[in-house]
């Protein structure tokens, strides 16, 4: 059965209406006149236009109906009066295409690129050429008095030279985004391929989640590396761990304040989030912000304005916001600790990293990339024997290489047997002993998180490993004795009675406000999340 022909096409607001309405049918227009060819019956034409068009959309339809076969469906788009803006553009016609139920089998479709603006006829051109629209490209033209029209062919070879500097451009995008480290996980290839497709055409907020050391900080500064290629972003990269920012400092860190605002408020402060003005924002762990910081960060990602503290004036911000989490977002929702509204938000494009163990194929490659790495730092070659590398990567890919900080682990330990390589060699002797060295310290790990299991639980995973052992003794002392008093008061006097002659509660609560305030933690905090 032969195919029905279907044409998509943007209506023309100049080429399109007649100078003079009852003279409408002896003037040439692209739209009507493409329906008229006999060698070339257009089934169905699917009319794209602007709200402030309606009418003409209208006319131009009731006319192609009444002078031929063709039947003819609107869809009306809205380009916020901005069509000559690309992501505009590109947004408001990747929607239609994605959307709409093509069927090959039994139609074939062209794109016709004689009208709208040039942004218009480019973006269509871009979602034919990435195959979001399985369409040819049609041109119609009025050539000695007579209408015609011409079937662009993808095919040709210029075009194919074209389109190889297209896919070299990509392939280079997605090694940046990989670190040029190659991966055979079928699932990180498709993660990453999303992220440079959301990544370097729009705006919208990225989240990225997965356990401590999977390399979320990595990737959140190798897409602001990307955007900056990309002419998306010109402003500069701020990170920022919510973890550590505890009390009443989060938001003097965050939003800034001005001067005399608070007492130690000595000169006026631009904050965190003013700084990645025309740059990226990633603010990493945002699961463990306070939910007033949430309504205020909120307030900022819907209003494009940040507000000092203590200011009577907001400044415009524009930022790219990636967002990046261990938690379970969902379950801080349902448990009351996360702002629905701000989830919404931040999470239309999730990408969840998998942990190392989780993709073994990927830690050869890794492994090599860590060795270039260590070379080039310190300037020395370090090869590893066969038999050496043998017997680490069946460690390294077994169930007892648990990889509890990610890449951070697979880091260190190569810099251990290449620091330890004699003569820059690394043997198996060498890989013994770091084998030796991955086993305790995982089970040390384990050990450790079952000894200080509120710690673990307050300042999370991730804030443990940066602290010694004597502050994590400390610190699981403090709050065990915060989480078994009434008041602030009595939690420092149990802690600080015997060493004080003064028994005054203002001195007990400003030692106790002290030792918190150190490890980013307070009061209110520890009473939540114990």
């Amino acid at each position: 059965m032969e195919k029905e022909i279907v044409v998509l096409g943007c209506l023309g607001p100049d080429k399109d209406a007649a100078e003079v309405e009852a003279d409408r049918w002896e003037e040439w227009r692209p739209t009507v006149g493409l329906c008229m060819h006999e060698g070339f019956p257009v089934a169905r034409y699917e009319l794209i236009y602007q709200k402030t068009h309606k009418a003409l959309a209208v006319q131009v339809a009731e006319d192609i109906e009444a002078r031929s076969e063709t039947k003819v469906r609107l869809h009306e788009i809205d380009l916020q009066k901005k069509p000559w803006d690309f992501e505009t553009v590109y947004a408001a016609f990747f929607d239609l295409m994605t959307s709409y139920e093509f069927d090959p089998e039994r139609e074939s479709y062209f794109l016709n690129i004689s009208t709208g603006t040039h942004v218009m006829q480019i973006c269509l051109f871009m979602l034919a050429e990435a195959r979001y629209a399985p369409a040819k490209l049609i041109q119609s033209s009025f050539v000695n008095g007579k209408g015609s029209y011409f079937v662009i062919d993808l095919e040709l070879e210029r075009y194919n030279r074209l389109a190889q500097r297209f896919r070299k451009e990509k392939d280079d995008d997605i090694a940046l985004l990989k670190g040029h480290i190659s991966t055979a996980n079928s699932k990180v290839e498709k993660m990453v391929d999303d992220i440079l497709h959301v990544s370097s055409n729009f705006n919208y907020p990225i989240l990225l989640t997965g356990s401590t050391g999977v390399g979320k900080t990595s990737l959140a500064k190798r897409i602001h590396e990307l955007r900056v290629q990309k002419n998306r972003a010109k402003g500069r990269f701020i990170h920022v761990n919510c973890a550590t920012l505890r009390g009443d400092i989060v938001k003097s860190e965050l939003f800034g304040h001005a001067k005399g605002s608070f007492t130690d408020a000595k000169v006026d402060r631009i904050g965190l989030i003013e700084s990645a003005d025309g740059g990226t924002l990633f603010l990493d762990e945002i699961g463990e912000l306070d939910p007033e910081v949430q309504k205020m960060l909120l307030t900022v990602l819907e209003d494009k304005e940040v507000r000092k503290l203590g200011d009577t004036k907001s400044q415009k911000v524009d930022f790219y916001l990636i967002a990046g989490t261990n938690s379970d977002l969902r379950g801080k929702v349902a448990a009351g600790e996360f702002r629905e509204d701000l989830l919404a938000r931040i999470d239309s494009f999730p990408f969840h990293l998998l942990d190392l163990k989780d993709r073994p194929e990927d830690i050869e490659p890794n492994l090599d990339r860590e060795l270039e790495d260590f070379q080039g730092v310190n300037n020395i070659n370090v090869t590893m024997s066969k038999e050496a590398r043998r017997k680490y990567l069946e460690f390294a890919t077994s169930p007892a290489a648990t990889w509890n900080n990610n890449f951070r682990d697979l880091k260190a330990s190569v810099v251990r047997m290449a620091a330890y390589a004699d003569g820059g060699r690394i043997t198996i002797a060498c890989v013994d002993r770091e084998i030796e060295h991955l086993r305790k310290k995982w089970s040390d790990s384990a050990a450790e998180r079952e000894r200080f299991p509120l710690t673990r639980k307050v300042l999370g995973a991730e804030r443990m490993a940066e602290l010694d052992r004597i502050a994590l003794v400390q610190i699981e002392t403090v709050i065990e004795t915060c989480l078994n008093s009434r008041t602030r008061a009595e939690a420092g006097r149990t802690l600080y009675g015997a060493s004080r002659s003064n028994n005054s509660a203002t001195n007990y609560n400003s030692l106790l406000n002290l030792f918190l305030k150190r490890y980013g933690l307070d009061w209110d905090t520890i009473r939540a999340n114990g």
